[in-house]
C-alpha cells in the first residue's frame, strides 16, 4: 500500500513517489557524502559545490560559478522536494554536467553520456 505522505508529480508521466514527505531527512545531508565519493573518484576540474533548495522548472541543474567565498566552482543545486531516489538520480546527472563541462557538443552530448554512464558506475559500485 502507497504511502499517503507522498505527493505524485504526474501520473500520466508515469512519475510516482519522487517528492519527499514533509519533515523527511535533510536532503542536503544526505547528498553530501554522495558528493565527497564522486569528487574522490571521478574529480572535476574544479570544486563542486552542493545546494539543495525550491527550484521551479527543474529537478537540479549545474552552472559554473566565481564567488569571493569560493573562488572558481561548478554550483550542482537539486530541488528540496525530491526524495533521496530522485536526489541521488539528479546529483549524477548533474555531476556528470560538471565533468564534460569544457567537451564539445552542447548540454547532453556523447560526451556528457560518457561522463554520466561513469559517474552511474561509480555511484552503483562498479568501478
Amino acid at each position: 500500500m502507497r504511502d499517503k505522505s507522498w505527493t505524485a508529480v504526474s501520473r500520466r508521466a508515469g512519475y510516482m513517489e519522487i517528492y519527499r514527505p514533509e519533515g523527511g531527512p535533510d536532503l542536503r545531508a544526505t547528498l553530501l557524502p554522495v558528493l565527497r565519493g564522486l569528487e574522490e573518484g571521478l574529480p572535476a576540474r574544479l570544486p563542486v559545490r552542493l545546494v539543495v533548495r525550491r527550484l521551479r522548472d527543474c529537478w537540479g541543474f549545474c552552472d559554473m560559478r566565481r564567488t569571493r567565498r569560493d573562488g572558481p566552482h561548478f554550483l550542482v543545486c537539486i530541488d528540496d522536494r525530491s526524495c533521496e531516489a530522485m536526489g541521488r538520480h539528479t546529483l549524477a546527472h548533474e555531476y556528470a554536467h560538471a565533468l564534460a563541462w569544457d567537451e564539445p557538443g552542447g548540454t547532453h552530448s556523447d560526451a556528457w553520456g560518457r561522463a554520466y554512464a561513469a559517474v552511474y558506475r561509480a555511484l552503483e559500485g562498479e568501478e
